[in-house]
Order: C-alpha cells, then structure tokens, then sequence
C-alpha cells in the first residue's frame, strides 16, 4: 500500500527516526518503523486483518472506520483508508484506551 498522512506532524514522527524516538521512545519508534514497512508490503488492509499482521483491527463505537496496530502497549498506531485505492493514510499514535 502507499502511505499518506493526516499532517505534517505525524509525517515527521514516521519518516524521521529522531523526531520519532524523541516524541515516543526508543521502543516506539522502532515499533513504528516495522509497522510502517509491514503497511507498504500489503496489498489492502483487509489482507493484513486476514494475516494478523502487527495486531491489526478495525476499530468501533466512536473510532468507526478506523484500523489501529500494536506497538508499545497501550499505544497504537491509527490509520484509515484514504480515498485512492492502494492508500492508507496514518492519523495519529496514541493510547486510546
């Protein structure tokens, strides 16, 4: 898939490992770094719910729509499908619970 992000912030934690390691830990960032690899290998995001690949779900209630995977517990990573097909776009990394 091709990735898009919702704004400039969360396209910097995920495309520089210092601003990444700086905002969220050492952990985290590796974390995101392998979820974000994994994301670009498949084809749709069914497939990867199929797989199980990263913890991957869909979220419900007032996350609707959106998809999250593990990294450090309880943080994850948000993302929703974008508009162009073969696109996910990242939201956020956070602790929803």
């Amino acid at each position: 898939m091709q990735l898009e992000y919702k704004n400039k912030k969360i396209q910097r934690v995920c495309e520089d490992q210092k601003t990444a390691i700086r905002r969220h830990g050492i952990e985290i960032a590796s974390l995101l770094q392998v979820r974000l690899e994994q994301l670009k290998a498949y084809a749709s995001v069914e497939d990867m719910v199929k797989a199980g690949v990263g913890g991957i779900h869909a979220l419900s209630g007032n996350r609707q729509g959106q998809y999250a995977m593990h990294l450090k517990h309880p943080h994850r990573l948000i993302l929703i499908k974008a508009l162009s097909p073969g696109t996910i776009r990242i939201i956020e990394i956070t602790d929803y619970h």
